[in-house]
């Protein structure tokens, strides 16, 4: 029976200790990038099981307890990434980013959890991000990422996304089309005002300020009443609305109901995220589904593949777009008729 190599063999081919061949093989810092290189070399060499180097890999979850808490989107990425990192063998830490912890508290904890890859839930400050990006351990930000900071991104598609509801409409004689949700909340509700404003101009469609409400309260959901007010407020009610996510739809739907409108037969609302909340509601909402569970996989595959080769180079970092598809509900209605205008 072949005999199976142990990290006790490695550390003796080399010269160094079997902490040293464990932190350098699951990705830890406290290793030079040239002996690490030559740590994973030799054990593959030894047939050292690649399965084995990364079984206890301890994996930093961070992000606010919102995102935590949030049922509609994060909270399920969050469930399904703990979902497969443990297929894999290894074990989740996690760190609430509202705590405000410093960056020598970070530190301690990835030191004493021996964490070998962080992921980044959600926006997170630049400066944070920033360090992370300085342990070089592997990290990756989900649905956002800074263009100027190196790390690993994974993100739904919201180019495609945008375009895909924004054609969905056009198709369908929508002409007037405003937009809500605050660009300044997520990266994700950033991309999607720019490129619903990218579509407008692609469609020759005016993009009017007024009939879009782009400064909902940041620190908080806004309410059902305040909604109201705000679509109270405008100066005209467009043919349709494109929401920056479906929380923001649904409560745009039961807002324009309460002011006397009927959706779709008078005016069209659109979501994003497609999750149970775009199905139970009433009407169903036309949405983009951005794969939430391709998601999670895809991000604890690229992190496999950075613990194991022991690597958080910036030039191996990689910035992967998920594709997305259109969920077509009842919030839209396929025979709407141009407008006499």
């Amino acid at each position: 029976m072949e005999k199976r190599i142990t990290l006790k063999d490695v550390a003796e081919k080399l010269g160094v200790s079997q902490n040293t061949v464990s932190v350098a093989l699951r990705g830890g810092s406290g290793v030079s990038q040239e002996l690490r290189e030559q740590i994973v070399t030799v054990a593959g060499d030894m047939g050292y099981s690649s399965r084995r180097i990364s079984t206890k890999a301890s994996i930093l979850i961070c992000s606010t307890a919102e995102n935590f808490g949030d049922t509609y989107f994060f909270s399920d990425l969050y469930r399904l990434l703990c979902a497969k990192i443990k297929a894999r063998g290894g074990n989740t830490v996690t760190i609430n980013l509202d705590a405000s912890l410093s960056p020598g508290e970070i530190d301690q904890v990835i030191y004493k959890n021996d964490i070998c890859a962080i992921i980044l839930l959600g926006d997170s400050d630049k400066q944070l991000v920033t360090h992370f990006a300085g342990t070089k351990i592997p990290v990756i930000c989900c649905s956002f990422f800074y263009p100027d900071v190196p790390t690993d991104v994974v993100i739904e598609d919201n180019f495609a996304g945008t375009y895909l509801l924004m054609k969905h409409l056009y198709e369908h004689n929508y002409r007037k089309i405003g937009f809500i949700g605050n660009p300044n909340r997520y990266f994700s509700f950033f991309e999607r005002y720019m490129y619903f404003k990218s579509a407008c101009e692609h469609y020759a469609l005016p993009v009017d300020p007024d009939i879009c409400i782009a400064d909902l309260p940041l620190d908080e959901p806004i309410a059902l009443e305040n909604m109201v007010a705000r679509l109270r407020h405008l100066p005209y009610i467009p043919e349709a609305f494109l929401c920056a996510d479906n929380r923001t739809a649904v409560l745009t739907i039961k807002a324009l109901e309460e002011i006397g409108y009927s959706i779709p037969a008078d005016i069209a609302v659109t979501g994003f995220d497609n999750n149970d909340l775009s199905r139970l509601s009433t009407p169903a909402v036309t949405t983009i589904d951005t794969m939430i569970d391709l998601q999670a996989e895809t991000v604890a595959t690229q992190l496999w593949r950075k613990i194991n080769a022991g690597s958080a180079d910036s030039v191996d970092c990689k910035r992967i777009c998920l594709p997305v598809h259109l969920v077509s509900g009842d919030s839209v209605d396929l025979e709407h008729r141009l407008s006499a205008e």
